[in-house]
């Protein structure tokens, strides 16, 4: 793709640029915040103690039970026409 190819592939006019006013140039801080969020001392994911199971079933035998249900789904429907 040549220079004047991708002038004209761009996303914006260059009427859009004479009607963009920028209230104040932004300092390198608040492009990065911009960018990537606000990022502060504290942890932003935290992780939660291990609390007793709800259901009291090992996740191998509820994943096993969700999966003959969608087992069960599948056969039950009509065959597709081709």
């Amino acid at each position: 793709m040549s220079l004047s190819d991708r002038s004209r592939s761009t996303v914006r006019t260059v009427a859009y640029a004479s009607h963009m006013q920028r209230l104040r140039p932004l300092s390198e801080q608040e492009c990065y915040l911009r960018c990537y969020g606000h990022r502060s001392g504290e942890d932003t994911v935290k992780v939660l103690p291990a609390g007793p199971r709800v259901t009291g079933e090992a996740p191998g035998y509820v994943a096993e039970q969700i999966r003959l249900a969608f087992d069960a789904r599948v056969d039950a429907r009509e065959p597709e026409a081709a």
